[in-house]
């Protein structure tokens, strides 16, 4: 109990942070064909996580294709959101693939960067220039 509200304390430091770390994304990455995460002005995200999507049509490359290349490069990227529907549970209740056609597209797309409060400087500029590299890779 001790160590959650000890971090607890921390929640709102941590979260600032996390809007620096997504401030320095946002700006370098919106000039690559890549839809960024969308914050809404009357909201506040724990940017909890950084989820970016990924087209076919606009950047040449699957979703796993830059999911893997980037992992080859010691980023710690992740693939996030499977649609509950596609869950066992959901799918023994008679819900299967494409039902919810966006929860698909969403899923196929997305990759989500680092994002945690003490990822620093350097780390940053690597994880830009690895997806740079990546998407710039024919």
């Amino acid at each position: 109990m001790r160590l959650g509200l000890n971090q607890l304390k921390r929640l709102n430091n941590y979260v600032k942070i996390r809007h620096k770390i997504a401030e320095y994304y946002n700006s370098k990455l919106r000039k690559f064909p890549i839809t960024l995460p969308f914050q809404a002005q009357n909201t506040y995200s724990s940017y909890h996580l950084y989820p970016i999507r990924v087209k076919k049509n606009l950047t040449g490359k699957s979703q796993k294709k830059i999911y893997n290349s980037l992992l080859k490069k010691s980023i710690a990227v992740n693939i996030l959101y499977i649609p509950v529907h596609r869950q066992p549970f959901y799918e023994d209740l008679g819900f299967k693939k494409n039902d919810f056609p966006e929860a698909e597209k969403f899923h196929n797309e997305v990759i989500c960067l680092p994002m945690y409060p003490t990822l620093n400087d350097d780390q940053k500029n690597i994880i830009i220039k690895s997806i740079e590299t990546v998407l710039n890779n024919k």
